[in-house]
């Protein structure tokens, strides 16, 4: 059975996804509307760095890798060292597609966009089948509710009213229909 702290992050992790489907949705849309491509990449971009990067990757990196680490020091020195290196990577990729964006270099910041998103579908999975339920099953209840709170005042800190209009601003998203 998945604990809160993992249906949590999950749950995150589809609204990330969700995001990912709107970068495809915009692939080519710049040669028939620049602006409305620029506007709507820079609302996707600005999601993944705000929603992806500081609500999520910020508990994975504060509360729950550190947990892992210190309960299982070898998946902290594989798994967990990895998925850092990946969340260093999406940020690097964020700012090479802001700068595309601010260059109107829109066919760059498309691929920059769809390298980021591959990525992260990847980076994901990992998390999803092998992390998550690997967390689940080395910590106590009592460990994985205190670890699931720690992550709610995370949010609370970060400001969940932010979170869910983030969350909400998906549906906002003007595009073509989104490539599977």
């Amino acid at each position: 059975m998945q604990s809160s702290l993992s249906q949590l992050l999950v749950a995150e992790h589809q609204m990330i996804l969700e995001a990912g489907k709107h970068v495809y949705a915009l692939r080519k849309h710049w040669e028939f509307n620049p602006t409305e491509y620029h506007l709507q990449a820079t609302k996707i971009i600005d999601f993944l760095s705000v929603y992806a990067d500081e609500f999520h990757h910020n508990k994975e990196e504060e509360i729950v890798f550190p947990a892992i680490s210190r309960k299982n020091e070898l998946v902290g020195n594989g798994i967990v060292q990895e998925l850092i290196e990946q969340h260093e990577d999406f940020r690097l990729l964020a700012q090479q597609i802001r700068m595309k964006l601010h260059l109107l270099d829109f066919a760059a910041a498309q691929k920059y966009f769809e390298m980021y998103i591959n990525k992260l579908r990847d980076h994901i999975a990992a998390e999803n089948e092998e992390l998550f339920p690997m967390a689940d099953s080395i910590f106590t209840q009592a460990e994985l509710d205190k670890l699931y709170y720690q992550c709610i005042d995370k949010d609370l800190e970060l400001g969940i009213i932010r979170k869910e209009e983030l969350e909400n601003s998906l549906q906002n998203f003007k595009h073509n229909e989104p490539v599977q």
